[in-house]
């Protein structure tokens, strides 16, 4: 594109709609063979055939394109983000871009340009811009302002790197967390069951569980990336980033959903954890490679949602999530769904672990309380519970008395006899500290509680809906990010543990003891 295409289209910007206004449905200019204006409500495609260069008229230069890298907005890496972003006049000059990329067409003896390309190319930078590719490295670099023709351009290309750096990060950091947690996979099954063995049914399932994964982590991730960014903004321009991030996350959430099952075709009789972790981490991968794909494909749903993304001018500042707290976010969701799972489903024996629900004041939670000292002994209920919102819970596991009790050779810390006992590896000397990346007892029960809550003091709450959720996420206090993160991993329905109320009492001594015929339904031993 022309340099006085370039200056038609700016002197036309004042009367366009910004590539990411919010609920604006853009207004494209087309300029006719009798070079006057019509306007079309139709977005912009790839084949929209514009004017040859020769139509158009010498214009005067407009502000993106008079400045130079001696601009303190280039110059003063202390002034904020936005400031130096607007006193290059950079909004324009991506608006220019863009229009470059939805109306010239491939002169003869030239080549299409993928679309991050393409800008690179309009503003005379590097080539091999190939932001699309994860793998990409050209595109992972930081430019200097010399290496392009125009300031605003050296901060576009700088934004797509940033942008593209932090999703090479998130990549990285799946990889690790997938060898760390494969790594310990033999201590995690002699811990939280009571004997592990190869179980194709236990690791599809596992696969379903953990696709709400994808869209939790993704959650975080950006509210890992956010902090900075936001505090740029103006209450607009926050709300459209926010709009942009949340369909980032909805994105991932849709790749999860729609890999998933093939996943689980491929795994075929490979039915190990071990191969289950890697198909799993391959799903997580391919869905950050897809996103990244979508967002550098310069269609028309992208563009806006780049333009909202980097709009601000934060990405040319923000330091992006650290690598090895990604890493052991990651971990400790995998973690979470890994345990859950296994003592719902373990292979080998089935457990039936609940939660249950008492008035007990935080304040006496060290011994068992007398209506329950025939179900369970002191050191249970000193290892398995947790104070929430005024009153003890305990995470237990019941054991029906026609099921053979298990003893202190594969459940620690139980006694013979006893129906209500801790589950494997689900005490606070094992789920406390940074053992298995930070995952709590109270995690379990703050999720499983809160779901039972908002269903009316009633089970069958329910998976939460991953792209709702997991968008939602993204409106969160960044001040506060561990905080955050509880949000992530106390997701209210996502471990789907039953909740009994201690007032029921009567009717879980008779499920649990037996008069009631064997265990069944989700729910037991609890009511509905």
């Amino acid at each position: 594109m022309s340099l006085r295409n370039i200056l038609f289209f700016s002197l036309c910007q004042p009367l366009m709609a910004a590539p990411f206004a919010p609920n604006h449905k853009p207004v494209i200019f087309r300029q006719t063979t009798n070079h006057t204006l019509t306007n079309s409500t139709q977005p912009a495609t790839n084949q929209t055939q514009p004017a040859t260069n020769s139509t158009l008229p010498a214009l005067p230069a407009v502000e993106w394109a008079k400045k130079t890298c001696k601009d303190k907005g280039v110059t003063d890496a202390s002034l904020e983000p936005a400031t130096r972003w607007n006193s290059l006049d950079t909004r324009n000059a991506l608006s220019a871009a863009n229009y470059a990329w939805n109306h010239n067409p491939v002169e003869e003896g030239h080549i299409r340009l993928s679309y991050p390309m393409m800008v690179s190319n309009f503003f005379q930078g590097p080539e091999q811009w190939n932001c699309q590719d994860i793998a990409n490295v050209p595109c992972s670099t930081t430019i200097k302002c010399d290496e392009t023709n125009y300031p605003a351009g050296h901060f576009i290309l700088n934004s797509f790197s940033r942008l593209h750096q932090i999703h090479q990060q998130l990549n990285d950091a799946l990889n690790q967390a997938q060898l760390n947690i494969q790594s310990q996979i033999g201590t995690f099954t002699s811990t939280f069951t009571t004997e592990f063995k190869d179980d194709t049914a236990f690791i599809k399932l596992l696969l379903d569980v953990l696709g709400l994964s994808i869209g939790l982590g993704s959650a975080y991730f950006w509210n890992r990336v956010a902090p900075v960014i936001l505090k740029t903004m103006t209450p607009d321009t926050r709300d459209l980033y926010k709009d942009a991030t949340k369909a980032a996350v909805t994105f991932g959430v849709k790749q999860g959903k729609e890999k998933i099952p093939k996943a689980k075709d491929a795994l075929g009789s490979q039915n190990n954890l071990n191969n289950a972790m890697g198909v799993y981490f391959q799903t997580w991968r391919e869905s950050i490679s897809a996103y990244v794909d979508h967002i550098f494909s310069g269609k028309v749903g992208a563009l806006g949602d780049l333009g909202r993304l980097i709009g601000s001018g934060g990405f040319n500042y923000n330091s992006g999530p650290n690598l090895s707290q990604m890493q052991k976010r990651t971990e400790a969701i995998v973690f979470a769904q890994l345990i859950a799972t296994a003592w719902k489903t373990n292979p080998a024996k089935k457990l039936y672990p609940f939660i249950m629900e008492t008035d007990i004041d935080c304040n006496d939670s060290g011994k068992a309380p007398k209506d329950l000292k025939n179900f369970m002994d002191d050191s249970t209920a000193a290892q398995a519970h947790v104070c929430y919102n005024g009153h003890v819970y305990y995470l237990l596991q019941a054991v029906h008395r026609d099921q053979p009790v298990c003893h202190k050779e594969c459940i620690p810390n139980t006694s013979a006899g006893k129906f209500f006992q801790t589950l494997p590896g689900g005490t606070f000397d094992n789920l406390s500290g940074d053992k298995w990346a930070g995952v709590r007892v109270d995690d379990f029960i703050v999720s499983s509680v809160d779901a039972w809550n908002a269903n009316g003091n009633k089970n069958g709450y329910g998976m939460p809906d991953a792209e709702t959720y997991a968008a939602d996420l993204t409106d969160v206090d960044q001040n506060d990010l561990d905080a955050n993160f509880e949000k992530v991993l106390r997701a209210p329905g996502v471990y789907q543990i039953p909740v009994c109320k201690s007032s029921d009492m009567s009717d879980i001594a008779a499920q649990v003891g037996g008069s009631k015929g064997k265990p069944s339904g989700d729910w037991w031993p609890c009511n509905p």
